[in-house]
């Protein structure tokens, strides 16, 4: 004969803790993906964490879902409603996908920038027919770019004519769009492709970096073409034109992000770039600015000085930690923030260390270094593993456009995820070294 046991209430502070740690993980695993002191084993820790909270959650089942779960939907606080978005994403059956879903609409618009994240990050395809539903007229803007940028995180181009999204009045809406070309392959439509040419021409930033990125990755000729007059023009205009030019440019164009250093406007960008081009030629620029430049320059010098090559950040190479300087606007951009606490090495101890490396004849003027390896495609890829958070878009973004869009990973995807797409690259030379020029196809 069954014994009978009593009913148990569960323990909802429990569930209520669970969601308190999500949200706060989230936040701390979120800031490790653009943090420049932080390697792969720390965000995946953190990853690991936020997960098994979220986990905790969707096995809760439905009280809990509609307890705090649902209503954690309608909050302000991105990441509570990324964690509770995601814990219902990550539940069997479709009601919690449903609830997500209808938040998109129905919610408050703060909510948004959570949904998003959650559905990026879900990786249920089941989703993509609702979102694909949303990309009407009638939609509000904010909810078609949701839309429009996780189908482009999950690789997939929802089934619209895209051409119109790529013309919109909201710029949002045609980063987003542009965002889902490389997905198309690498012969665009020609009404898209005109779409496309027209937001390469942008002088809305957002828009113009987000055609650029996507036609470098499908290899049109007029993306490397706008990067130059971009670069050409030497007015700031946002980092990518730059990143773009010192990772795939030739000698001689290379030269002109060199020439950048010497204008107040752009030396900021053009320093912090320089790290990504990888060349020996910009290292004894980098030490220059170490000792001539203000403390916010000397820190971005001193970041790319290690990338190039290698150069340990130990406490014998550092000058000891002042006080950043206080920033008058509330409202300054993160990266600047996280800029503001980068290392700043000590002249003497750089120069001497360059030096020594020079007399070993480590560095071969010419070629291209990451961290002081030969650059390579088995190079870029193992990067992921070595160098620190913050570097992770621009290597995906190279990976990208030297796969021609094959392999395409993301720097904010999951750990566990990006490791099994990059598992998944092969050598793809001579493509692997080349000039970004000699990559275009039109």
């Amino acid at each position: 004969m069954a014994m009978a046991y009593p009913e148990v209430a569960p323990h909802w502070e429990l569930y209520e803790v669970h969601l308190d740690e999500a949200e706060y993980l989230d936040t701390q695993w979120e800031n490790a993906l653009t943090a420049p002191d932080r390697y792969l084993g720390h965000v995946a820790q953190r990853e690991a964490r936020l997960l098994a909270h979220v986990d905790a959650l969707a096995l809760g089942g439905g009280e809990v879902s509609q307890r705090y779960l649902r209503p954690a939907l309608a909050v302000e606080e991105a990441p509570r409603v990324s964690a509770a978005a995601l814990a219902l994403l990550l539940q069997e059956g479709t009601a919690g996908r449903d609830a997500v879903l209808a938040a998109l609409t129905d919610g408050p618009p703060q909510a948004l920038p959570g949904l998003q994240r959650a559905l990026e990050l879900c990786g249920r395809e089941d989703v993509l027919p609702a979102l694909t539903a949303l990309l009407t007229p009638d939609t509000d803007p904010a909810v078609s770019a949701v839309a429009l940028e996780v189908h482009a995180a999950h690789g997939r181009v929802p089934s619209v004519a895209l051409e119109s999204w790529l013309v919109h009045p909201e710029p949002t809406v045609v980063a987003a769009a542009c965002r889902v070309l490389p997905f198309m392959g690498t012969a665009l439509p020609a009404p898209v492709l005109r779409q496309w040419t027209q937001a390469l021409e942008s002088s809305e930033p957002l828009v113009r970096d987000a055609a650029l990125a996507s036609g470098a990755v499908l290899g049109l000729r007029a993306a490397w073409t706008r990067c130059l007059q971009v670069v050409e023009a030497r007015e700031p205009s946002g980092r990518l034109p730059l990143l773009l030019l010192a990772q795939g440019g030739n000698t001689q164009e290379h030269a002109r992000l060199m020439e950048l250093l010497d204008e107040p406007r752009s030396c900021v960008d053009a320093v912090w770039a320089l790290g990504h081009g990888g060349r020996p030629e910009a290292v004894d620029a980098c030490l220059r600015l170490l000792e001539d430049g203000h403390a916010g320059v000397a820190r971005l010098a001193t970041e790319s000085f290690a990338s190039i090559t290698g150069f340990p950040l130990e406490d014998a190479h550092l000058l000891l930690d002042e006080e950043p300087p206080e920033d008058a606007s509330p409202a300054a951009p993160l990266l600047l923030e996280v800029e503001k606490t980068l290392p700043r090495a000590s002249p003497e101890a750089a120069r001497a260390w360059w030096t020594r490396q020079r007399e070993q004849r480590r560095f071969a003027p010419g070629m291209r270094y990451l961290a002081g390896v030969p650059f390579s495609a088995t190079a870029l890829v193992r990067s992921f593993a070595t160098a620190p958070a913050r570097r992770w878009s621009a290597l995906a973004l190279e990976l990208s456009i030297r796969s021609r869009g094959r392999h395409i990973v993301s720097a904010r995807d999951f750990s566990f995820r990006r490791h099994q797409r990059l598992a998944t690259v092969q050598g793809f030379a001579p493509r692997g070294e080349q000039p970004f020029s000699s990559l275009l196809h039109s």
